[in-house]
């Protein structure tokens, strides 16, 4: 759940280099050129880095979760031994299973 705003903010600035790329920042001073460049570096990283915890404690959290014992869905199917045991469910619709 939070995962996807990282990636939206990671990819916003992916564009925005995108967009600096093909502009002409020929006027720009060369310490705004480094600056954003810096900031482009830093926060995409801070992304990726911010996207990995997020996946690493979602595992970790999913690790540390009590054994689930699974619950049977369906009924429990009788053989002909169970039923010659004395079970007293119900009986066989086979002309031929007594």
């Amino acid at each position: 759940m939070l995962v996807t705003p990282l990636v939206w903010v990671r990819n916003a600035f992916s564009i925005a280099q995108l967009i600096i790329i093909y502009r002409n920042v020929n006027a720009w001073s060369r310490t705004t050129n480094q600056a954003l460049a810096f900031l482009f570096i830093i926060f995409g990283e801070l992304c990726d880095l911010g996207i990995l915890a997020l996946v690493l404690l979602a595992a970790w959290s999913f690790g540390r979760k009590d054994e689930q014992v699974p619950v049977p869905a369906k009924e429990e199917r009788y053989s002909e031994s169970s039923m010659a045991d004395g079970y007293g469910g119900r009986s066989s619709t086979n002309p031929l299973v007594r």
